[in-house]
């Protein structure tokens, strides 16, 4: 798994941020006692997961019962609840797990139509949403920010034109938009999600975009994106460590937002 640690300025004070990336082929066990560890290390402030986060529900009372008295980590964790990896949410803030009763409304851009438009505009407005030190965070899962077009030669519009101003108007409502992935884009189209990541950080807001790397693949590279007021943020006085199962960067930054 690769880490990222960035401590973001908000209403006069420091919010610490994790952004984790894993291999795909992490074992359950080994997610469930990286989750633990990172939860108990960073104590307070917001962690983002890649989806997929655990491998099964039995692993959330571990989670809830090995997390420290006074922890107040905020995390959105997706749990894998069948064989065909569908997932389903879960926040944990305070030491305590919560269901979201949110699942994954769909993948790719093909499914779109104005009911599954509508579908996920409920979605998000009733089950993706909560804050952290004042901040309104809203969660868009792996390829749900498809409903984002994009246009080599023009601005990102929503792929409803009728809808695109109720979802300016969600998005314009909140401060922070994660967008947990369960694998990366491929090459061709990472041009895509940075285009989606400015458009959903303009206008002061912060975008933390993750993911597992690729089926029988051990590359890290480029699984991270970190992007505030429309630009991507570059990682400074970074430190890197691991071991054969997780690789790690911290850093730290004063001018996050």
């Amino acid at each position: 798994m690769i880490l990222y640690f960035v401590v973001l300025l908000l209403n006069g004070k420091f919010m610490k941020i994790c952004i984790i990336s894993s291999q795909y082929g992490c074992t359950n066990r080994s997610r469930l006692e990286y989750t633990i560890s990172r939860v108990n290390t960073l104590k307070k402030g917001l962690i983002v997961f890649p989806g997929w986060a655990l491998g099964s529900k039995r692993d959330l009372p571990k989670l809830e019962s090995a997390i420290k008295k006074g922890n107040r980590v905020t995390a959105v964790i997706e749990v894998i609840i069948d064989r065909q990896r569908h997932g389903e949410l879960f926040l944990l803030q305070n030491g305590h797990i919560q269901s979201m009763n949110s699942r994954q409304v769909f993948s790719q851009s093909r499914q779109i139509n104005i009911d599954i438009a509508r579908k996920l505009l409920n979605e998000l407005r009733e089950h993706r949403q909560f804050e952290i030190d004042g901040k309104k965070c809203l969660l868009l899962l792996c390829g749900e920010s498809s409903i984002i077009r994009c246009h080599k030669n023009g601005k990102p519009t929503i792929a409803v034109p009728s809808m695109q101003k109720e979802f300016e108007q969600l998005f314009s409502s909140v401060d922070i938009v994660i967008n947990p992935m369960h694998t990366p884009w491929a090459n061709i189209y990472r041009w895509v999600i940075m285009e989606r990541a400015k458009y959903l950080s303009k206008n002061h807001r912060a975008f933390y975009g993750t993911s597992n790397s690729l089926e029988n693949s051990n590359s890290l590279n480029g699984l991270k994106y970190v992007f505030v007021n429309g630009k991507s943020k570059s990682l400074r006085n970074a430190e890197e460590d691991g071991d054969d199962k997780f690789n790690y960067l911290t850093f730290e930054t004063d001018d996050i937002l």
